[in-house]
């Protein structure tokens, strides 16, 4: 993907509803492209790029430690998951100023 992302951000309600899903990565990630991008997007596309995309760091971040934290996993389980949010989740951007406002 060359030149500017697709900057999507998530209402709190799909915050939340995304929050609340199993830590699965492949029910999660799925979940999760199924909520950013509209239906006609997502039940249109061939393939969706995630190197098109980029949510607010802080949604980044919350999600990605949604998908690391459960009780039992150890450090390698953590780290595969974290990377399956990095492979095909969106990247995040610096909103500082919005959230900030």
């Amino acid at each position: 993907m060359t030149g500017e992302k697709i900057h999507l951000k998530l209402t709190e309600r799909e915050m939340d509803y995304l929050l609340s899903m199993p830590s699965d990565p492949g029910t999660f990630i799925l979940a999760f492209w199924r909520v950013a991008l509209t239906a006609e997007t997502f039940d249109t596309a061939e393939s969706i790029d995630p190197s098109a995309y980029a949510i607010p760091k802080h949604q980044w971040k919350a999600l990605c430690q949604h998908l690391t934290k459960p009780i039992g996993w150890d450090g390698e389980d953590r780290t595969i998951h974290s990377m399956q949010w990095v492979n095909i989740g969106p990247s995040g951007f610096d909103d500082s100023e919005t959230v900030a406002a």
